[in-house]
């Protein structure tokens, strides 16, 4: 190799040496501007759009720590790389689990198949929340329902048949004399009219 070739080679590993402690020290400053900050994106045309009308302050803060997460992500990988080209730490094969004379580490198979994602984690979870929440039946209003025992039959019989009023069915049943009243309307009960009795004739 001539001088020429590794003067190259040596500006060339400095550049990438300045590019990677830029790289990581943009990450830093970033990280700490963004702790306890708010999630905005830049439009380009647009300018700036803020999300805090249209998202939970729960999803805000999770959307957050996911930007946060990948930044860090970022930054152990631009770290490690630096650490590499600067002879800090030893190279690692592409895939981990495979040393470097060619065997397997089982160990580190295992950790790699097994090691859970942050990212992936939180976006799961907030899947599942909203697959809850939209599964989730609405509630019914109670006060809308009788009793089970308070069927149109029974009632027509205390009604109409025995001639019970309206707050003495309410009692049997243990609902608002309102209730009753409603019912009977919905059920079109009504007692029969009594004929006047006649009179007889001379």
């Amino acid at each position: 190799m001539n001088s020429k070739e590794l003067l190259e080679q040596a500006r060339a590993k400095a550049e990438t040496e300045l590019r990677l402690a830029d790289q990581i020290q943009d990450a830093e400053s970033t990280i700490e501007k963004i702790k306890g900050g708010k999630i905005c994106f830049y439009v380009v045309g647009c300018g700036t759009v803020h999300i805090d009308d249209v998202v939970d302050p729960e999803k805000h803060d999770v959307i957050r720590e996911l930007g946060l997460v990948a930044i860090m992500n970022f930054r152990d990988d631009k770290t490690a790389e630096l650490e590499q080209l600067l002879g800090i730490r030893d190279p690692e094969p592409i895939l981990p689990m495979f040393r470097l004379d060619g065997s397997v580490d089982l160990d580190k198979l295992k950790e790699v198949v097994l090691a859970p994602d942050p990212v992936e984690d939180k976006l799961t979870e907030i899947l599942q929340e909203e697959a809850k929440r939209i599964e989730q039946p609405e509630k019914k209003d109670n006060r809308k329902k009788y009793p089970e025992n308070m069927t149109e039959e029974a009632v027509r019989k205390m009604y109409v048949d025995q001639g019970m009023k309206s707050p003495e069915i309410a009692d049997y049943f243990g609902v608002p004399t309102k209730k009753v009243e409603n019912f009977i309307t919905i059920h079109k009960l009504s007692r029969k009219k009594k004929q006047p009795a006649e009179t007889e004739r001379p």
